[in-house]
């Protein structure tokens, strides 16, 4: 791939953004009936937090309890209410986990609906735009199983709500020994999230070249594998050819998965230095302190603790961002191939009720079609009248456009140029489907 064509993908923008399809996510979810989804996912976010908290400050308050000199009483107290309370926040969250996954399903099968609704009702001219297949096609990949990004997003959404309310929490903790500290954590990784952003976006900018790949396979190994064309295949020695395509495509396709793994390393390189560095300025500040006199042993180990975990509630929240971001763009895509542009009226157009004991005339007036992507004209400047109760054989040779006139009469292609007139006005005038009542086919 030349690097003019790169610059051209990365100023390629998707159509809808990580907060308008967040929204249209939860919007769905809502119109849906799902509404367990968000009532669940909030509960799953206020359980996650209880058991962070609680495994923060169990170990500190245990040894707090035993420098205090409390009585065993006391000491086994606290022991048994944090495991009490422990026991029943696990209990709590795996009961909502596991429920939780059901409303995701049903939604995921909902957004399956809708795609498989508009290819069965989409205007008959769509089916023969390729763009339209390849936004099927990278649709398909964002609702095929529970880890696709029209599920995903919600465990996402959650873990982001989790890590943003954590964050506040720890902020508070980390501020009240050293303000300066979250500062370094928070600017180290937000250096590793602008990093990483970039690169994350590799997947998306390239998405055409991988489902021309993708379809190309696909096709060959349709071919192949459909009976009707195994006598064509086997009587015209057409194996080793096939063969032959067959092998490019699975080269062009492991060069693509190359080319990508090898920038998102440099990603993951990024992150093990940010890492290190990150960690390394945490520990060396709260160890200081100690040497100091400045902290006891319990609170040492309670902003030991907490250094760690606001460290990952800052990473958390900006891999959150880079992953909402991922499921985002083929969220798009769902939303580009649902929304795609019909060239026809439908419930808009003008409603037309059949009359069989009515007097109908069709009339091609200057007609030119060209199919798209095509070189020529298959029909050029066609000028036909079908009377009431006439009768009209069309014959011609292979590829003269005889199919291509009858789908233009039909209203299932409109001209390229022209008009077709149902007694006198323009069929584009009308609700299509009103318009498809009107004819009958042997």
């Amino acid at each position: 791939m030349t690097l003019r064509k790169t610059k051209k993908e990365k100023r390629e923008k998707p159509k809808y953004n990580m907060w308008q399809n967040s929204a249209f996510m939860i919007a769905l979810a809502w119109r849906a009936k799902e509404k367990k989804i968000l009532v669940l996912g909030l509960l799953t976010v206020v359980l996650s937090l209880a058991r962070s908290l609680i495994a923060l400050f169990i170990t500190p308050s245990i040894l707090g309890a035993i420098e205090a000199d409390v009585t065993l009483r006391v000491l086994l107290t606290t022991i048994l209410g944090f495991v009490a309370l422990s026991i029943f926040v696990n209990s709590a969250q795996t009961y909502v986990g596991r429920n939780w996954g059901y409303g995701k399903i049903t939604l995921r099968t909902n957004i399956v609906s809708m795609m498989n609704n508009k290819m069965a009702t989409t205007s008959y001219s769509n089916l023969q735009d390729n763009k339209l297949w390849n936004l099927l096609s990278e649709a398909e990949s964002a609702v095929n199983c529970n880890s696709a990004a029209t599920e995903a997003i919600w465990s996402t959404l959650v873990q982001l709500l989790q890590n943003l309310a954590g964050f506040a929490i720890y902020l508070m903790l980390l501020s009240a020994v050293s303000p300066s500290l979250f500062l370094i954590i928070t600017l180290i990784s937000v250096t590793g999230y602008f990093i990483d952003k970039p690169l994350s976006e590799y997947g998306y900018r390239h998405r055409k070249e991988h489902s021309k790949i993708d379809t190309s396979f696909w096709n060959i190994r349709g071919c192949m594998e459909t009976p009707a064309l195994a006598k064509d295949i086997r009587l015209f020695g057409m194996v080793p050819w096939m063969n032959e395509i067959c092998q490019k495509t699975c080269d062009a396709y492991r060069a693509f998965a190359c080319r990508k793994e090898n920038v998102l390393i440099w990603s993951r390189i990024a992150d093990l230095v940010l890492s290190f560095l990150r960690n390394g300025i945490v520990y060396a500040v709260l160890i200081s302190m100690v040497l100091e006199g400045r902290l006891s042993i319990s609170l040492f180990l309670l902003y030991f603790s907490a250094a760690g975990e606001f460290s990952s509630w800052v990473n958390g929240i900006l891999n959150n961002f880079l992953t909402l971001h991922s499921q985002s763009l083929e969220i798009s895509v769902i939303r580009e191939c649902v929304e795609y542009p019909e060239p026809f009226l439908f419930e808009k157009g003008e409603s037309l009720v059949p009359d069989p004991d009515g007097q109908y005339e069709i009339r091609l007036e200057d007609v030119s079609y060209r199919y798209p992507e095509a070189e020529a004209d298959t029909l050029s400047h066609i000028n036909l009248t079908l009377h009431p109760g006439e009768k009209l054989a069309v014959v011609g040779r292979n590829g003269a456009g005889k199919t291509t006139l009858v789908k233009l009469l039909c209203g299932f292609l409109d001209p390229t140029k022209g008009r077709v007139l149902l007694n006198g006005r323009d069929i584009r005038e009308y609700n299509r489907t009103d318009y498809y009542k009107m004819f009958s086919a042997v």
